[in-house]
């Protein structure tokens, strides 16, 4: 059953007072690909810096690999400042509240205060080492695909219709099936049929909201066909079970909103959504 947002709401805010109660320790760590960002929810009067730690010790103990999500208060001011210190891979150790063994969530921080790493940390530094090192897949139909730890996903180039695209696969290569090897390759190989009936299926949905609700005045109404013309593939993901997204430049026809069009796994398209 899917949650409401006053829920998901009410579970955020339970975890967090059990963070605020969890002790103080010390927790030097590995900021993961993603880097540092910053967010702040409802009722918050100051920033929440956040970053994800991919390799973490607590205080003097082993090297765990479990993600942890570390945030600190910080100003407005003050988090450009805190994300600029706190790039993808580096590491970083502090003081803080730490919720660990958890069953309702993941490894949670709260830093209380920010310290130097201080001594060499040779086995974080290693696992950082591991991590960075590029991991290639070779997949039938599209060639060389390459994990984006940002994602977790891995992300290659596929010839399209006349040009090239992203081609993006969600979750690890050597976990697919046959069949969905099978589809990958199938729609690579007709790659310009595929193109045609993605953009007709878009303008049949969408080129009636266009004229109706994105026409600046004295612009002419838009056909179907010039509709269709007017997209451009930039993206596509399949994931194992089979079902896909293309993902379409939308011309400027919704101003730089990008279309998206999911394909289930037995094929049959759904409606288009605007994306951005």
């Amino acid at each position: 059953m899917n949650k409401s947002i006053e829920q998901i709401e009410a579970e955020r805010i339970a975890i967090e007072k059990r963070v605020a109660k969890a002790p103080i320790v010390t927790i030097t760590g590995i900021i993961d690909a993603s880097g540092s960002g910053g967010c702040r929810h409802q009722g918050d009067r100051m920033w929440r810096f956040v970053a994800h730690l991919c390799a973490w010790r607590c205080e003097d103990g082993p090297v765990r690999t479990q993600r942890l999500r570390l945030e600190r208060w910080v100003s407005e001011k003050g988090l450009e400042a805190a994300t600029r210190r706190a790039p993808a891979w580096k590491m970083i150790r502090c003081r803080a509240r730490l919720l660990d063994a958890d069953p309702s969530t993941e490894p949670r921080a709260l830093a209380i205060r920010m310290m130097p790493p201080g001594r060499p940390h040779a086995d974080l530094d290693a696992v950082r080492d591991a991590l960075q090192t590029p991991v290639h897949r070779r997949v039938p139909g599209i060639g060389r695909v390459t994990l984006d730890r940002r994602i977790d996903m891995w992300t290659g180039r596929a010839k399209w219709a006349g040009g090239k695209v992203e081609v993006v696969l969600g979750g690890d290569p050597k976990a697919y099936s046959t069949k969905t090897f099978e589809l990958i390759q199938s729609v690579a190989a007709t790659a310009a049929t595929w193109d045609a009936r993605l953009k007709r299926h878009a303008a049949k949905h969408l080129v009636k909201l266009k004229n109706e609700a994105w026409r600046e005045d004295g612009v002419k109404p838009i056909t179907s066909k010039l509709f269709a013309q007017r997209l451009k593939l930039q993206n596509w993901l399949t994931r194992a079970d089979r079902s896909m997204e293309f993902s379409f430049d939308d011309g400027d026809l919704f101003f730089g909103h990008e279309i998206v069009v999911s394909v289930d796994p037995k094929g049959r398209l759904g409606e288009p959504e605007l994306h951005g």
